[in-house]
């Protein structure tokens, strides 16, 4: 009995290595390939049981693993290109436009200098405001490559969202613009939160103007604050009852120098990076 008995066990430790051991052994193998970045590996296995199921299974963890790797490292490769684009275009602006400010600002003094010489009704008095008047939208322009080369540091500090929201609804309301548009604030008490508060105005102001335009000029504007549901941070909402963005714009507003505005009427730079 004993004689046999130990026979039964040596075939049953036998059937267990080859059967249910090498197999979980060949899984902890793949596991091992599959944590070093190998995800191509597969295990193999001509078996018809539940560890052929968990083979199948870990198999396809892998294939979703190896989908979404190749995903994040093409997106990766496109936002790399995407800032080493950014940062030539950036460089580009910059030279251009202090090649081109200098001019300007000579063009804009000798013009204001010979306005200042002529009669009031002398017909070249409108001319010359037109000169004036496109030559400060070009510096306009210049101004704004500016602003989008130098990307300066954001001076990071406690502050108020609403009175920033208030303080940017102050400087443009008064504007032509805003003369038939109904502004209604939802601006409940809130907590200080860190940013920096004077680019965090200008993105305000670009939207509430943008908003304004898209309304032209009549309509309501909606500015609400509030805390998310999770309290961790503060939402600000701009609801206005203009056009909207189409669908095939949304892709591309934060991209630079992207308007929808006509020629002369919008640069594209600022909101996006600020």
């Amino acid at each position: 009995i004993t004689l046999a008995g130990m026979i039964m066990a040596l075939v049953v430790s036998s059937f267990l290595a080859k059967g249910v051991l090498q197999p979980i052994k060949r899984l902890v193998f793949a596991s091992g390939r599959w944590a070093k970045g190998d995800l191509d590996y597969q295990v193999k296995t001509t078996r018809k049981d539940e560890i052929a199921k968990l083979a199948e299974t870990f198999n396809l963890m892998a294939s979703s693993l190896k989908e979404r790797d190749d995903k994040l490292k093409e997106y990766t490769s496109q936002q790399i290109m995407k800032s080493e684009r950014l940062a030539t275009l950036g460089q580009l602006a910059a030279g251009v436009a202090h090649e081109i400010n200098n001019p300007l600002g000579g063009i804009l003094m000798y013009v204001h200098l010979a306005l200042e010489d002529l009669d009031e009704k002398d017909i070249l008095r409108a001319n010359l405001e037109k000169a004036i008047t496109e030559t400060t939208r070009c510096k306009d322009i210049v101004k704004g490559l500016l602003d989008f080369a130098r990307q300066t540091e954001p001076k990071i500090e406690q502050s108020d969202v609403n009175e920033i929201l208030e303080r940017t609804l102050d400087l443009v309301k008064n504007q032509a613009l805003f003369q038939n548009v109904k502004i209604t604030r939802s601006l409940p008490s809130l907590p200080k939160i860190l940013m920096d508060a004077g680019q965090i105005q200008q993105v305000f102001a670009n939207i509430i103007l943008n908003a304004t335009e898209a309304m032209e000029g009549k309509g309501e504007l909606t500015v609400a604050a509030r805390i998310s549901h999770d309290n961790e941070h503060i939402e600000i909402e701009f609801t206005d009852t203009g056009c909207g963005i189409s669908t095939e714009n949304r892709k591309k507003i934060f991209d630079p120098f992207f308007t929808t505005k006509e020629v002369g009427h919008g640069l594209g730079v600022g909101i996006n990076f600020i």
